[in-house]
Order: structure tokens, then sequence, then C-alpha cells
């Protein structure tokens, strides 16, 4: 059993080892917190196999990893600076960490780590720009953690880092930023609740608003209010799993108001922290207003043709159906399924379709014109009809070419003008026919010559056959016998009436040149007037006022005089470059009312003068510049320019003239001038 003073030394001791102890304890805690807050720099007290480990796996790591003191002076750096920067540790030990940083990054580093640190905020992420040892700009990201002091509470006495290499990572940023901002179709993405986040600057060409005036703004606000309800209950139902994909078309309103269609393709990126939960939105938007408006014409249209009873149909850049109305159905017993993605000639064409057509219309489509022709087409139970098709090229909202056909059937139509031309043809026969028979009744030229060495006439008849008609004979009557006559007449009408007539009146002004009791040109056209009345069978109740104008001249050769008698055709005499006229009866040779004698008047004639005769075909021509008639006093001062010229040249020389002057005008009445050289 100890003794006191032997047992207090005995506690003593204990006391004594117990606190050796326990400070060793405090002592090794201490160095191996340190270590882990500092870096493998701080392990040199550690066990030897430890601090192996730890530096094996800091220096042979692809990332930089250095510590720095507070004012940011290298006191550790791994070796993979001298893979990525080019500097061997010992090179950076003892350096500012910035002066790797380059220039036009500094500030914003050190202004980003004097608040970072000043916040005491215990980890922060930043990318900026380094350069080489050889000059060479990188792109780093540089992972930072403060060390809080144990001696100072709560100061800072340094932090340690993680740098990696992310140049490559930001080419494809700068790339996809660049594709991004440049993209025709507006990009943005927004959080969950539906602010936007990002922006491209194609938006601006859909909502009219700055990318940065959408930054922070709710999606919602830029839909038009009639769609919101509709727009929220899609999503909701779509981006219930989260990572879906949709696609759904809607109104937006744009800065200034305007409303317009867009359509939207949505990704929904899942979060990382929260299971099921959606993080944020990246969306693809397209304007298609011109689209939309497109399609509501075309349903508009679609309306119309469906109630229309011509034939429509739409075809595609392929000249394939893509709809067709039901008057399509009705006509060609088709129904629409079985025609559409069909080129229309597969299921309409047959025997009787002209190829001459169709490779005319194939012509047209290729070269993206209109179309308009007449062709055959066959039902579906083989019956040939008759198609009238007008196509007109179309291009959508997509730019897609197309054509859009209207047809009308005109069977009946055409089996009508098959019918009328048949008709024409046999009545253009018949009128040719009668148009030889009146040529029959026509002096010569060489008959003509015969009788009036000196003289022409022009003869141009409007139809086929001619109301006008000219006489060139030698008279039987007595004391006139073998005297020249020439008439030049103008029946009443043209075509086929005014030559019936004609042919009539030219009969009976033969059978007035051979009584030999008719002594003066009065006379002829009294006989003349008288038979006509007769062989028209005109009485007072049944007054028919056809008749013919004419004028007549006798050549007395034997006194060198003209015996002239008119019915409102006068006769012209040029006389040394004076024109003077004779003026006929007012009145005609037919029926009327009041009938009064004709008159006879004898013109002296002189060497070289020019007499005229003509139907009112000349003067009543319209055309010049104001599309005016001709007029007798054009007529006066053309054959008072022309009367010295032989009678050949005035005839051509009239004839260009009246030419030229009706230019496209069709031609007014039928034509017929004579003129004489005494």
């Amino acid at each position: 059993m100890l003794n006191q003073s032997t047992e207090s030394f005995v506690i003593y001791c204990l006391i004594l080892i117990i606190g050796l102890l326990l400070g060793f304890i405090v002592y090794y805690f201490r160095a191996l917190k340190e270590e882990r807050r500092t870096n493998l720099s701080f392990v040199e007290d550690t066990d030897e196999p430890l601090k192996d480990n730890f530096s094996f796996i800091v220096n042979n790591i692809g990332d930089i990893i250095y510590t720095a003191d507070i004012n940011g002076f290298f006191t550790f750096v791994n070796f993979s600076s001298e893979e990525l920067l080019g500097y061997k540790p010992e090179e950076l030990i003892g350096k500012h960490f910035t002066f790797l940083v380059h220039e036009d990054d500094q500030e914003m580093v050190k202004q980003f780590y004097y608040n970072q640190f000043n916040a005491k905020k215990y980890k922060t992420i930043l990318d900026f720009r380094v350069y080489t040892k050889k000059g060479k700009m990188r792109w780093v990201q540089q992972s930072v953690k403060i060390h809080i002091s144990d001696y100072e509470k709560g100061q800072i006495d340094g932090f340690q880092a993680v740098v990696r290499d992310i140049t490559k990572q930001k080419d494809l940023e700068k790339k996809y930023k660049f594709l991004i901002s440049n993209a025709k179709e507006g990009i943005y993405i927004s959080n969950y609740n539906g602010d936007f986040t990002f922006v491209n600057d194609s938006m601006k060409n859909i909502l009219g608003f700055e990318s940065f005036e959408l930054q922070g703004k709710n999606y919602m606000e830029v839909i038009h209010p009639e769609d919101k309800d509709e727009v929220i209950a899609f999503y909701k139902q779509q981006m219930k799993g989260g990572d879906s994909d949709t696609f759904n078309e809607f109104r937006v309103l744009d800065k200034f108001g305007r409303c317009k269609w867009v359509a939207q393709n949505v990704k929904a990126i899942p979060s990382l922290e929260k299971k099921n939960h959606v993080a944020e939105f990246h969306a693809i938007v397209r304007d298609i207003t011109t689209r939309k408006v497109y399609e509501m014409e075309l349903d508009r249209l679609s309306m119309v043709a469906r109630k229309t009873t011509n034939i429509i149909l739409f075809l595609n850049s392929k000249n394939e159906i893509q709809w067709v109305n039901e008057a399509f159905t009705k006509v060609f017993g088709y129904q629409r399924e079985e025609v559409i993605g069909k080129i229309p000639g597969e299921v309409l064409n047959g025997p009787k379709t002209d190829p001459k057509v169709l490779n005319e219309i194939v012509s047209k489509i290729e070269e993206g014109k209109s179309i308009k022709a007449e062709l055959v087409n066959y039902t579906k139970t083989g019956e040939a009809i008759w198609i009238e098709l007008t196509m007109d090229p179309i291009v959508n909202s997509e730019g897609e070419k197309g054509y859009i056909a209207v047809e009308q059937e005109i069977t009946e139509r055409k089996y009508q003008e098959e019918l009328i031309l048949h008709q024409n043809k046999e009545i253009k026969e018949s009128i040719n026919y009668s148009s030889r028979i009146q040529q029959s009744i026509i002096p010569s030229e060489g008959v003509q010559k015969s009788i009036l060495s000196d003289s022409f006439v022009w003869y141009e008849p409007k139809d086929i056959v001619s109301g006008d008609f000219f006489m060139v004979d030698r008279l039987k009557a007595m004391g006139m016998y073998d005297y020249p006559v020439f008439v030049v007449a103008d029946c009443t009408g043209h075509g086929v009436p005014g030559a019936m007539l004609s042919v009539m009146c030219n009969g009976i002004l033969k059978q007035a040149f051979e009584k030999a009791n008719l002594s003066s040109a009065a006379e002829i056209l009294d006989f003349t007037r008288e038979k006509l009345i007769e062989v028209l069978n005109n009485t007072q109740e049944t007054e028919i006022l056809d008749g013919m104008d004419l004028a007549l001249g006798i050549w007395d050769q034997n006194n060198n005089e003209i015996h002239f008698s008119g019915a409102n055709r006068p006769l012209w005499l040029i006389r040394e470059g004076e024109i003077l006229e004779y003026k006929a009866d007012r009145q005609h040779i037919g029926f009327s009312s009041t009938i009064k004698p004709f008159s006879t008047e004898s013109i002296q004639l002189q060497e070289g003068d020019m007499v005229y005769v003509f139907s009112d075909g000349i003067i009543d021509q319209f055309g010049g510049e104001k599309g005016k008639r001709f007029m007798s006093k054009k007529l006066k001062q053309l054959l008072l320019s022309v009367a010295s010229k032989e009678v050949d040249q005035q005839k051509e020389t009239i004839k260009q003239t009246l030419t030229d002057w009706q230019g496209s005008n069709y031609q007014t009445d039928d034509i017929c001038i004579m003129g004489i050289k005494f």
C-alpha cells in the first residue's frame, strides 16, 4: 500500500501523461485538418504512403490544381500546369495568378473574386481567358474554394482552385451562338415558370421586341388572350412527364399589337436535382401568319368550290391531284379518294383527247404559265365529254408551287358549235357561189377599157358579196346609139341582201340601156325606178324602202359632153386644179311617198378633164389617229392631188391612202370609185 506522498506523485505522473497524450492528439488532428484544407503541400508531416498517394493523384490529374494566399500569389501548383499552359510549377510559385489572365479579362476577374471573397462565398466558378507560355490564348473554367484561417476567426487566408481547359467548349459555344443568333427561326429559352432567359435576334422579326426587352418577360404576356387558356392546358398536359418534345400553333400579339400566327416546337429540359421536374424549356418559333392566311383563304375558297357547278381541282408541284370538289365527282363519276395523288391525264384522257393540246398544256405547266384550253375528257364509265379548262399557278406560304384548275363541261356547246360550223360552211359555200354570179355581171377590166380606154375602177366589197356595183356599157337608144354609159351604184345594205338587190338593179339597168325609146339619162333612172318598184311589189300598203343610189353618165362623143343624172350620188369633175361638183337629185331609186322625175345635166368637156363617180363607202370609212370618218373634204383633197397622174397610178394611190387611213379598223362599207380621163 502506497503512502500519501507516493500516491500524490503517481497521480501527478498520470495527469502529466494524459496531458501530453491529449496535446499530441490535438496536434495530430489539427495537422490532419490543415492537410485536407490546404492541399498536398501541407501533408509533409503525414506518413509517407499517404503523401505519395495524394501526390500521384494531384500531379497526374488532367486539370491544374493550385493554392494561393489571400493576395493571389501561387503557393502550390501541380504538374498539369506544364501540359496545359507550358509553365513548370516552379515557374509559377510566388507569382500572382492574374499574370496568366488575358488583359481584357483581368479587371473582370479581379472584381469578381473581390466581390465573391468579400461576400465570403465558399465556392465560386468563373470562365475567363488566359495565355500559355507561348502566348496562345486559351479559355479556362476555374473552381475556387476559400480557406478560412484557424488563427484569426472568420478571416480568409488563401484559396485553392481547380482550373480546366474549356477552349474547345467555348469554340463550340461560339459557333452555336452564331447559328442561334443568325437562325431565321425565333429561338428562346425560358425557365419553368415561362420567363424568357435567352432570346435570339430573330424573335424581333416575330414579336417586334429587342432581345433585351424580352429577357425576364413571361411568354404568356405575348400570347393572344383568346388562345392563353388553350396553350396553358396543352402544355400542362404535354409537360407532365418532363423531357417532352411538343408542337403547337397559336396566335401572339407583337410589340405593336398586331396579331400573328406562330408554330412552336418546345423541348422540356429535365431537372438534374428534382426527379420528374422540368428545369427549363428550349423552343423554336416560326411565323406562320402567311400560311394561316393562305389556309383560311383556301378554306373559304373550298367552301365556294364545293357549292359551285364548275369542276375544281387543286394540283401540287408534281401535277398530282390534291383535292377535287363535288362537281368533279358528279361529272366524272370518280370518288375523291380514287383520284387523289394521281395525275389528271391518267384518269381523264382517252382516245379522242388531242395530243397537241396536251403537249401545249404540259409546256405551259413547265413554264409556270396560265393555261386555257378545250379538250375531250372521259368519265369513269368511258363517256367522252368536252371540257373547257382554265389553270392558274399558285404558290402557298411555304413556297410550294402548284395549280388550281377550273373546268366546265361544254359538250352541248361544242355540239352546237360544230353544227354552226357546218351550217356556216354551207352558207359560205353558197355565198362564194353567189359571189361568182355577182362577179359575172361586173365588167372585166378589158371590157371597161374597151369602152372607156383611159379609166380605172377600184371595187372593194366589204364582204364576199357586195351591195355596190359598177357598169360600163353602150346604149341602144335612138339618138344616143352606141354612146358609152357608165354607172356606180350603191344598193341598200351590203353582204347577201345588198348583193341580191344589186343583181336585180343591174338587170333592170341593162333593160334600160336596151330601150330604144329612152332619150336621156333621167329617163333611164325613171324607167329603172318604175321597174324596181314593180319587181318589189311596192304599194302604199306594203312599203319596201330598199333601193339604190347611183351616179350615171352618158358620154355624148359627138358633142363631147356628159349627160349626168344622179340619185343621191354626185359627179365630180377636176379641171386645171379645180374641182367642180354636180349634185344629184335628193331621192333614191325605189319606192317613196313623194316620187319626182329625175333630172339630167349636160356637162361640156375639155381635154384633160378628170371625172369621178363613187359610192359612199370611201367617205364613211373610219380611221386615222382619232378614228373618225374620211369625209368628202379629204376625198376631194386626195383626188385633186392625183388627178394629173395616169389613171392606174391614181387607183393605187387612192387605194393605199384609204388602207393607211383605215389602219386596224374594220371596213365600214362596200367601196367603189370610178375615174375617167377625157
